[in-house]
């Protein structure tokens, strides 16, 4: 069995870094490497991250000043030696198969990357597998890859639930000091990749923490998606300009990609800013009507957006109220 290196980057997660690395040291793949990079945790992260040091030989514990998810994951693939990577976020959790199954993909088809799906801690899964999931393997062109990571449906941006190969990490780091970053590096990970494996199986299962980017509150890095989505449409449009689907498909990120952030700034009052991509979105109204993969409560929201700022705020803190309700 090759080496496989799970990075764990994480910032003062006392409260869950302990349920992250069990889930970890529980995989039915055993020849692991596990990575933990801690940004400057001030809480007792560091001790319990030490603890599981010492009792199992196959993790490894960095610490680093604070400087960022982005820099905590490239500091863990220049520190690994496995072949392959996979990563974990300290407040997710894997599947007791996880790592097998992706690892079974690969060597099923060969592939340079393995893109599988996110579950949320609300679901139940089973903790158990068959090889019925083989059978449900498909290779995607770069196309089809792209077009589905922008959607999001199956597989997204996030690193998580993917393996890569180390030589693809090194070659495409994340930019560091920024939030949303995986927009600017997964759709050039999957474009190096010159056969892609995707299947549909939850192999990593997400939690929202205070520290995850859906619940923090605006602030200036965030703008850093505009540029990556920006980044996105460069190469689609310079690579497969005669492809409306997946136009279409980096069209729905941007938007809907831009209307969340958008969403935070307005609780800041940046109303300049806001209005600034109201108008600009409203050039795509066709485009995303006439798109029969993006549903009505999608498309109510987007235009509610670019028709008042106030009808649009109102409706978002009714469902954040909700959302908040449910835990």
């Amino acid at each position: 069995m090759e080496l496989i290196s799970i990075i764990v980057p994480v910032y003062n997660g006392e409260i869950y870094i302990g349920r992250c690395l069990d889930s970890i040291l529980e995989q039915t793949y055993q020849n692991l490497e596990i990575i933990i990079i801690d940004d400057g945790s001030s809480d007792r992260t560091g001790d319990i991250c030490e603890k599981y040091f010492l009792e199992d030989r196959r993790i490894k514990y960095f610490y680093q000043e604070n400087r960022g998810q982005s820099v905590a994951r490239n500091n863990g693939v220049l520190r690994c030696t496995g072949d392959w990577i996979a990563f974990l976020d300290s407040d997710d959790v894997y599947l007791p198969y996880s790592i097998e199954v992706m690892y079974n993909i690969q060597k099923a088809t060969n592939a340079d990357i393995v893109l599988t799906s996110i579950g949320n801690f609300n679901n139940t899964y089973n903790t158990s597998i068959n090889s019925q999931y083989l059978k449900e393997i498909k290779l995607y062109t770069l196309e089809v890859a792209l077009e589905e990571m922008y959607y999001g449906k199956t597989y997204g941006v996030s690193p998580l639930a993917k393996l890569y190969p180390r030589s693809n990490l090194l070659s495409n780091p994340y930019p560091e000091g920024k939030i949303h970053e995986d927009m600017d590096t997964t759709f050039k990970l999957i474009s190096c990749a010159s056969k892609i494996a995707v299947c549909d199986i939850v192999t990593a299962v997400v939690y929202f923490s205070d520290n995850s980017t859906t619940r923090t509150k605006f602030n200036e890095r965030m703008l850093y998606f505009f540029e990556a989505i920006q980044n996105n449409i460069v190469f689609i449009n310079l690579n497969f300009p005669h492809n409306t689907s997946l136009i279409s498909a980096v069209i729905y990120n941007e938007v809907f990609g831009g209307i969340d952030i958008c969403g935070k700034m307005i609780d800041f009052k940046l109303y300049d800013t806001v209005d600034y991509y109201r108008k600009k979105y409203r050039k795509y109204f066709k485009t995303i009507l006439f798109n029969n993969r993006i549903s009505v409560k999608e498309k109510v929201k987007y235009i509610l957006f670019i028709s008042s700022i106030r009808y649009f705020t109102i409706v978002r803190k009714i469902y954040n109220l909700r959302l908040s309700r449910n835990g």
